[in-house]
């Protein structure tokens, strides 16, 4: 582990090893979400569609409610400070790539405490720079440091004790985390440091289930814990517990106003307690389907009406059903969700809901992958989520030759989408026939009506070639010419189009003469990354191929080390870059590489996945890489003498009214040939474009 002081000095060492690595630059990152025409239409600016599974929902702050929160598994975390109208990735200093949850200090709304995740544990012998874990906020999320590491990626929970507060501190000084195998956790000087203080949480919730369900009454400090073997209390700071009932836990809801009132739901349905959980009785939750006896969820019930609640039912098969109540419990009818200008499906999510602490009308909730608001007491939700754009890419994407600012892209999740105006809207399309959504690589369109990319049935599958030869309308697999079978890719996931042809076509290692009605694999070249100057450049294996013939031959330019992920061309230095072995190289001749140093990230490392150079001025060349296990700060970084000296442009910066958030684990980087803007994707932090450097636009 890097001790503290190479830690500070990073920033440092890495400006005068490799020029400024902090970003100062003026230019700001634009963000590029699927923004349905009909949105842009409408003034929603710039639009967002989410595309990130959340890991919890909405959380608020009761002292200012129109500040939000909200985690996400592998994408970071979005903040909000206008209720939810615009949202923003907040991830300076948050090392992990995800969150689990959040606590706000409700008497200081800039004290917020956060659970840091990636999905999954951080594996043993990955190192102790560890990302997952706490964090804490003193400027409203602006910004993190972590204050303590954990090996969890899910079932992680954090309260504040609002009966802790200091006045002279200016917050809550105790909280609690409950971790499934750190145990239970607490602080005594808000979120600094923290001690294990028991490991009951671990009896209370054996088998990761689910996540915890932590509380700590407003006015005594009492902390409550629920999960699969009942509901329990401590008096003494989390040391020692009780039980108050036995049975699962799977939703419980304390009110600030009424603390003594207790309501827990689970398989025995909805029970509700006036005396601190001495005696319960079970609400009627008429019209709430069980489905055979499965638990009702997440209950939420509202501060400023009680007698609105919320729930839902996670049946098999997706059958997720999400309730209302505005009788207190007695009955419940299902919610509807209306997309909005959602432009991904409204797939089934779960239940999880936030009513503001004084508006009963007030709530906020999710949609498929992306945020809804009810403005009704929780009866319909639709569409809260400008700001918030997660897509993942699946591979890499070009422009076309012919028509540039006409762009189709690929995602791992969730179908593809094509824009015709260079990003500013863009036509989301169902390619798979999936509805759900669809696990696709490598798109590219060569015009309005020619687009393709490889299908898959899962992740990592294997890739079968489809194209629309309709402007997206239709799509339909493509068979090898050879074989009659349908083509299947066994290239670099990357599409590209010869330049002076636009009936020459190359989907990984398959090319096509007539616009894309028939394929053949091509012997030579296993993917087409670039073109340059009529030229075509590939890759066979660990050989950069060439070819002036519009694909129908390749010869070998030079082998790669290592091999390689992508490539780049500087034509006036006779300069190939590639991304290999994590670094950055080029070859300009002869039989030697020369590794070039880019800026390292917060623990010293360096991946680099994916280069690009501009086409006007190729001395402006840019590299970017993810970590995946955390969220690397050296994630975009750009040269403009060649690679001599780098700028990162990942934001390390805290967030402010001048400086905004851009993307994140970049694994995909294109510059526009006519607007010179690059291009890039953050793996699960969606596209982003950043304008050319200024004094050379």
């Amino acid at each position: 582990m890097l001790s503290r002081s190479i830690l500070l000095l990073a920033p440092w060492l890495t400006a005068v090893l490799f020029g400024p690595s902090a970003p100062t630059v003026p230019e700001r990152w634009e963000k590029m979400p699927i923004r349905p025409p009909e949105a842009a239409r409408a003034g929603v600016a710039p639009g967002g569609e989410g595309g990130q599974w959340p890991r919890g929902g909405v959380v608020l702050s009761i002292r200012e409610p129109d500040f939000l929160l909200l985690p996400i598994d592998v994408g970071g975390l979005y903040r909000s400070l206008d209720g939810g109208k615009n949202w923003q990735c907040s991830m300076a200093g948050w090392n992990a790539r995800g969150a689990n949850g959040f606590a706000i200090d409700p008497k200081n709304p800039r004290h917020v405490i956060g659970v840091a995740a990636n999905s999954s544990d951080w594996g043993e012998g990955w190192g102790d720079n560890i990302p997952n874990g706490i964090y804490l906020s003193t400027d409203q999320a602006a910004s993190w440091k972590q204050t303590h590491k954990l090996r969890e990626g899910t079932g992680v929970a954090v309260a504040i004790d609002p009966a802790s507060y200091d006045a002279a501190k200016g917050f809550c000084t105790v909280a609690y985390v409950a971790s499934p195998i750190g145990g239970l956790l607490r602080t005594a000087d808000g979120g600094a440091t923290w001690t294990k203080v028991s490991e009951r949480n671990r009896e209370i919730h054996p088998d990761r289930f689910p996540i915890p369900l932590l509380r700590v009454h407003p006015t005594n400090g009492s902390v409550l814990l629920g999960g699969k073997t009942g509901l329990f209390r401590s008096d003494d700071g989390g040391r020692t517990f009780v039980r108050l009932r036995e049975g699962e836990v799977w939703g419980l809801c304390l009110l600030p106003n009424a603390p003594d009132r207790l309501y827990v739901s689970g398989s025995d349905g909805i029970l509700r307690s006036d005396d601190g959980g001495k005696s319960w009785t079970t609400l009627a939750a008429q019209g709430v389907d069980q489905q055979n006896g499965k638990p009702i969820r997440d209950l939420s019930v509202s501060p400023a009406d009680p007698r609105r609640m919320t729930c839902w039912v996670s049946g098999d098969n997706w059958r997720w059903v999400r309730y209302v109540s505005h009788d207190g419990g007695a009955s419940f009818v299902p919610i509807d969700i209306q997309k909005g200008f959602a432009p991904m499906p409204l797939n089934v999510r779960e239940g999880w809901y936030t009513w503001h602490p004084t508006d009963p009308n007030l709530v906020y909730g999710l949609g498929g992958d992306w945020v809804t608001r009810s403005t009704d007491g929780g009866r319909t939700f639709t569409w809260h989520n400008n700001g918030y754009n997660g897509i993942m890419l699946g591979g890499l994407f070009n422009f076309s030759a012919f028509e540039p600012d006409t762009v189709f892209l690929a995602f791992q999740d969730y179908n593809g989408a094509f824009t015709t105006d260079g990003g500013k809207t863009w036509n989301y399309r169902d390619v798979s026939g999936k509805g759900w959504g669809g696990h696709c690589y490598g798109g590219f369109a060569v015009d309005r009506q020619v687009m393709f990319y490889g299908d898959a049935e899962e992740w990592g599958g294997p890739r079968t070639l489809r194209l629309s030869r309709d402007g997206g309308a239709t799509w339909q697999f493509a068979r090898d010419a050879d074989t009659g079978k349908n083509a299947v890719l066994k290239g670099p996931d990357v599409g590209a189009a010869d330049p002076r042809d636009r009936n020459v076509l190359f989907a990984s290692n398959y090319r096509s003469a007539d616009r894309g009605a028939t394929w053949r694999a091509m012997p030579d070249c296993d993917g087409v990354f670039i073109t340059v100057a009529g030229a075509l450049y590939g890759k066979k294996e660990d050989r950069v191929v060439r070819s002036v013939d519009q694909g129908v031959t390749w010869k070998t330019v030079v082998t790669v080390p290592g091999g390689f992920t992508d490539l780049a061309v500087d034509p006036g230095r006779q300069r190939i870059y590639v991304a290999s072995e994590e670094r950055l190289k080029y070859w300009a001749g002869g039989d030697r590489w020369t590794s070039v140093p880019t800026p390292a990230d917060q623990y010293g490392n360096t991946r680099v996945r994916t280069v690009a150079v501009d086409p006007v001025d190729p001395s402006v060349v840019y590299v970017g890489g993810s970590r995946d296990t955390y969220a690397t700060t050296a994630a975009v970084c750009r040269s403009t003498d060649a690679g001599k000296t780098w700028t990162n442009l990942t934001v390390t910066a805290p967030l402010s009214t001048t400086q905004g958030d851009g993307p994140h684990e970049v694994n995909a980087i294109r510059v526009h040939p006519r607007t010179r803007y690059a291009w890039v994707n953050g793996q699960c932090y969606g596209m982003w474009k950043i304008a050319p450097p200024a004094g050379r636009r």
